[in-house]
């Protein structure tokens, strides 16, 4: 039996600048936590999959809108398990937000792992409005390392796109299979991991961009390779390789907390798990 999750939700900014989810919809094995509210009064979601991962042939649907003034901090509870199945059809992701004007969403998922044999396809669009912020991040591993399951995934492919003001500024896609074709992770230059980030906001300015260079550039850690690039839009995109996910996530949650500051004025966060 093939699984089909869905989640879809709407948040609004109440009297006083409270966020609230206001409209929301779920299919197993897709679910969501109670929402709470952080120090700085962003409202903080966790969605939880009640499933032992995303099987081959399973579809994943997530669908939410930021109205005006929103803020929204958005996670999930644990790694996303892409599983094998006997199945030959490839298991697919989609995800859609809307950001609405002076909305902010900061939406850190926990790292994909791919199990030998599975075969994936998602596709992300994020639509923005004027004054809207966002702060995505995403890190692929190489499957279950500690088993000696490195690159042993039949596909993988990641399609993200983000639009400012209906203006396109970010396509990134990314597509290994190395089954098929074992050269395809040469551009990871032997590292196994690989995570960016996506910082989107009209406050972050080219000095915040060189502040994130000094930061990429000041570490001692040699196990992880790094680099920056600006947006069209005031922005910038952060790549980071290594060799462990522990090490990525937190080079990344370095610069978020940086840039969350810088743009948003908020103080770091850390995730509860």
């Amino acid at each position: 039996m093939m699984n089909h999750g869905v989640w879809r939700g709407r948040f609004q900014a109440v009297v006083g600048g409270k966020s609230r989810l206001v409209d929301s919809y779920h299919r197993a094995p897709l679910k969501i936590a109670k929402p709470f509210y952080g120090d700085s009064g962003e409202i903080i979601l966790y969605m939880m999959d009640t499933s032992p991962g995303i099987f081959n042939g399973d579809t994943q649907e997530i669908d939410c809108t930021l109205e005006q003034g929103v803020h929204l901090l958005l996670t999930n509870q644990s790694s996303c398990k892409l599983q094998p199945s006997v199945k030959q059809a490839e298991s697919r992701q989609t995800v859609r937000f809307r950001i609405g004007a002076n909305a902010v969403l900061e939406y850190f998922p926990e790292p994909v792992v791919p199990f030998c044999g599975s075969d994936f396809q998602s596709r992300t669009q994020i639509e923005m409005e004027q004054g809207g912020q966002l702060f995505f991040s995403e890190i692929l591993t190489p499957g279950r390392a500690g088993k000696g399951e490195v690159f042993e995934y039949k596909s993988y492919r990641s399609e993200t796109s983000i639009y400012y003001n209906q203006q396109p500024i970010v396509f990134d896609c990314i597509h290994f299979q190395p089954k098929l074709d074992p050269a395809c992770t040469k551009g990871l230059h032997g590292y196994t991991h690989m995570g960016t980030l996506y910082a989107v906001s009209p406050k972050i300015a080219d000095l915040d961009i060189q502040r994130v260079r000094d930061l990429l550039a000041s570490g001692n850690d040699l196990s992880l390779y790094a680099g920056v690039s600006a947006l069209p839009v005031g922005g910038l995109t952060i790549r980071v390789l290594g060799y462990t996910a522990c090490t990525v996530q937190q080079l990344l949650t370095e610069c978020w907390g940086m840039l969350r500051e810088q743009a948003a004025g908020l103080g770091k966060f850390r995730f509860r798990k």
